[in-house]
């Protein structure tokens, strides 16, 4: 069934920007389709009791001491900000966002955390991390320089091992839906750099990235593995 959510989640999002470039409105179309997708699929994991089994439950408030260790996770979108500029600041993109990285993080940490971590949790931080990474290749398709999109698949492959770990740390996708958004939105359009440093300024500040996570990532692996993967309670 996780499948099906899938394709229908491919389905809307082509569907939705096709009608938005014939009328040439982009957000409206693409927000209200994004809206009753994550809607309906949410009532469907209510409805199937799945709830807790993709994750999608809030922390306990007894180990909110435990959002200090997303921290580190903050790296990228504090980049964004500081590297680039006009940020789209508009409800209808937010609200659209949000929904994006709430059907991503089910997919590529909620769904999988219900089919594979039960099994092999650190085969489930590997695998969702793996395909979390690859799937930022389509970014190619948008025209973006390849050199430049591998080092967004290498970004995204550490910062879901972090993700994942996390997930299993606190038996929720919540904190990453939170920090994936921030991610998403800190991303302007224009680089704040002179155009022939612009491309240089931000490799660097990726790889940055890169090795803040992936130190973190270890971590957090190294810390869950003394714990034996076990599941939050």
């Amino acid at each position: 069934m996780y499948f099906i959510w899938i394709l229908l989640y491919e389905i809307v999002t082509i569907t939705s920007h096709k009608i938005s470039q014939i009328i040439g409105i982009t957000y409206p179309i693409t927000t209200i389709s994004m809206v009753i997708y994550v809607v309906t699929l949410l009532d469907w994991l209510k409805k199937e009791n799945k709830t807790h089994d993709v994750a999608f439950q809030k922390i306990d408030l007894k180990q909110l001491n435990m959002c200090f260790y997303g921290i580190p996770l903050l790296a990228l979108p504090l980049f964004n900000l500081i590297t680039t500029e006009n940020h789209t600041i508009s409800v209808l993109f937010w609200v659209w966002t949000l929904c994006v990285v709430t059907v991503e993080e089910l997919f590529f940490r909620g769904f999988l955390y219900d089919l594979l971590a039960k099994w092999n949790k650190c085969g489930y931080v590997i695998i969702s991390s793996l395909l979390f990474g690859i799937f930022h290749f389509i970014n190619i398709l948008e025209g973006k320089d390849w050199i430049y999109v591998c080092m967004q698949v290498l970004c995204a492959f550490v910062v879901g091992i972090c993700y994942a770990a996390l997930v299993v740390r606190w038996g929720s996708v919540f904190p990453c839906i939170f920090v994936h958004f921030l991610t998403n939105i800190s991303a302007g359009k224009v680089s704040v750099m002179e155009e022939a440093n612009s491309f240089t300024y931000e490799m660097s500040g990726l790889w940055c990235c890169i090795g803040i996570y992936a130190v973190y990532g270890l971590w957090l692996c190294k810390k869950e593995n003394r714990r034996g993967w076990n599941f939050h309670a």
